[in-house]
């Protein structure tokens, strides 16, 4: 019997019987069963490599995959320098790999310049891939470059730029539709309200802090969700 917003200590000891009971609303569940389906899918991906190898890691909810590793095959420095064929045939099979790849950001890393080499490469083939990549740096091209990036904080920051240009560009959408005064949006309570009563809804967007505070406002999700 505690009040929203403060707390209380419960002291739970091994072997001890504990039941914890939840009324959950229609949304709470649709938006822990969107967690669990994102956790299958990769939130972005990670690319280390160097001139030799790259390594291709996903970002999934439960943590890191590793997905695939790709070696370059070819001859000594001197005639990969003078010809260049390995290196293109590489960065070719290295293209063809990342193409089949979900659409999600692409943090590419590695030492010296390799990254920038590749990427002048897939901008002449896919320029819209490219448009996918983050560029950094790490020091190896393996594991270990996954796990630094990792540790600076880069996935974390790209992944939380991408959740927050995906709501930007709903917001953009319905800014836009504002402007032109067009009968396909509402927003207010009541005008909302009215929309979702009617089935006319076809996105309800709301701020979370008020979904928390406002059980009228916590009423118009439930009914989005029933229609």
């Amino acid at each position: 019997f505690v009040q929203i917003g403060s707390y209380h200590t419960l002291d739970v000891e091994p072997n001890f019987p504990i039941s914890i009971y939840k009324e959950w609303k229609e949304h709470h569940l649709s938006r822990l069963k969107q967690a669990i389906a994102e956790t299958k899918r990769p939130l972005l991906y990670m690319l280390v490599m160097d001139e030799k190898k790259a390594m291709l890691a996903s970002m999934r909810g439960f943590g890191v995959n590793y997905e695939w590793e790709l070696e370059q095959r070819g001859s000594n420095r001197e005639e990969r320098k003078k010809h260049g064929e390995e290196e293109r045939q590489f960065f070719g099979e290295l293209l063809s790999r990342m193409e089949r790849l979900e659409s999600h950001k692409i943090i590419l890393a590695g030492p010296g310049f390799a990254c920038e080499n590749f990427t002048k490469f897939a901008k002449e083939k896919n320029p819209l891939l490219v448009k996918r990549f983050v560029m950094e740096h790490c020091t190896y091209a393996e594991r270990t470059g996954i796990n630094e990036l990792l540790k600076r904080g880069v996935v974390a920051r790209v992944a939380q730029e991408e959740r927050v240009a995906l709501e930007m560009q709903v917001m953009e959408e319905f800014k836009l539709k504002l402007a032109k005064n067009s009968d396909k949006i509402c927003y207010g309570l009541k005008r909302v309200r009215e929309a979702v009563e009617a089935s006319a809804a076809e996105k309800v967007l709301v701020l979370d802090e008020i979904l928390r505070q406002r059980k009228d406002v916590e009423e118009i999700i439930e009914m989005a969700e029933k229609a």
